[in-house]
């Protein structure tokens, strides 16, 4: 979602740091507190707990209580405090390449203070491959979570290939864990979805895929979040009480795809480094139309 789609904001912070324009508004009378990097709307505080609990808790659910989590990007803190709120975590890494986010998260958010937070800044990829200065290199985790930006900035787009996701499984993640990031809505872009899932799969032989999403009451239409999680296991553990969206009804409802949600595998490529498909696709929505689609897959063809 852009700023530009949306009116009657009033801006109370703005500053450029090194990778990024970071932008906080308010609108008390229907969004509270938002948060924008480069233009594009973050989260919400009138329906964050809705992405975060999706992102958060659904994959923790597929985890035997996991004691090391790993949060990649999510700068904004809600999270994290989240999952330290809800779950028995031991240890919790924030990994954000721009302190600046953080600082403004302290300043004008919920940023957690909990001993159990660890906070590294450093680019995601260079930490899952262990090449950031000054911390160790070794270090698995039960449950690593991207809350990645979008693949639109140069920093982003590798974050969304079958070789970063490759690198997770085979540097960071434990043999029993679970990796979930968040996509595209499967409505308005099945074929990126599509891409995605099947860069997971291939990423993750041997595990299941599951493609999931959520409606998002202030998200501009579709008003749909997607994510996609890879796990050995089925769900495991009930839905703690206490949230403001997940309960035993909802975290099953947010596997349901629509027949018009659906994506489609069949001939679709991966992402990789070199053919970032994903990041293609990203910046195309898909009108549900057959023959629509056929002229845009022959113009990615064409293009990539």
């Amino acid at each position: 979602m852009r700023l530009d789609e949306i009116k009657g904001l009033n801006k109370i912070y703005e500053h450029r740091s090194v990778y990024q324009l970071i932008q906080v508004f308010e609108d008390a009378n229907r969004l509270g507190r938002l948060l924008a990097l480069d233009g594009a709307i973050q989260l919400t505080t009138f329906d964050q707990h809705r992405y975060h609990e999706c992102l958060g808790v659904v994959p923790y659910l597929f985890t035997r209580h996991a004691r090391r989590v790993a949060v990649l990007g999510g700068g904004d803190g809600y999270l994290a405090r989240l999952l330290l709120a809800v779950f028995p975590i031991e240890h919790l890494t924030l990994v954000d390449i721009d302190p600046d986010v953080i600082e403004t998260a302290r300043t004008f958010f919920e940023f957690p203070d909990d001993e159990r937070l660890e906070i590294i800044h450093a680019d995601a990829a260079d930490w899952v491959r262990g090449d950031v200065v000054g911390q160790e290199a070794g270090g698995r985790y039960d449950l690593i979570i991207a809350d990645y930006t979008d693949p639109t900035a140069p920093y982003s787009v590798g974050l969304y290939t079958i070789e970063h996701f490759g690198e997770i499984r085979k540097e960071r993640l434990s043999g029993e864990g679970v990796f979930a990031t968040q996509m595209v809505s499967p409505y308005s872009h099945p074929k990126a979805a599509g891409c995605l899932i099947r860069t997971m799969a291939d990423a993750f032989p041997g595990r299941r895929v599951y493609p999931y999403k959520v409606h998002m009451p202030m998200y501009m239409p579709p008003s749909q979040q997607g994510f996609c999680m890879v796990s050995p296991n089925p769900m495991l553990l009930h839905v703690p009480p206490g949230l403001r969206y997940l309960n035993m009804q909802t975290v099953q409802s947010v596997f349901w795809l629509a027949n018009d949600e659906m994506y489609d595998l069949g001939g679709v490529e991966p992402s990789t480094r070199a053919r970032p498909l994903y990041s293609y696709f990203f910046g195309t929505k898909y009108e549900h139309n057959p023959e629509e689609w056929e002229a845009d897959e022959n113009k990615a063809n064409s293009d990539t």
